[in-house]
């Protein structure tokens, strides 16, 4: 899934709106919240939000978490890798973090 040109139309709750965003964003509110590959920059705020899940006992799948003492840039490469070269028996997937 690439990105779009800014400016394609869609509906949202039945309202027609006129995007100034990708299709990999949305505007909710005054802030854009976006759909982003797991990057080592995000690590940390992927990192609050494994805490926040945890502290209201939230549902969290142990493959997309980090290992005990795996460096963040490894966490995400192997993230990434689910994309062209899972572990059998899995298949490729793509995986994104929301920011806003």
């Amino acid at each position: 899934m690439g990105f779009k040109p800014n400016g394609f139309n869609y509906s949202w709750q039945g309202e027609k709106i006129k995007s100034e965003v990708t299709e990999m964003e949305k505007i909710i509110g005054n802030q854009i919240l976006r759909l982003e590959k797991p990057s080592e920059s995000l690590f940390q705020e992927f990192s609050l939000f494994v805490e926040d899940m945890r502290a209201n006992k939230q549902t969290l799948w142990d493959p997309y978490l980090p290992k005990e003492n795996e460096k963040p840039l490894d966490f995400v490469n192997r993230l990434l890798k689910r994309e062209s070269g899972p572990e059998a028996p899995l298949v490729p997937e793509t995986i994104y973090w929301a920011t806003f």
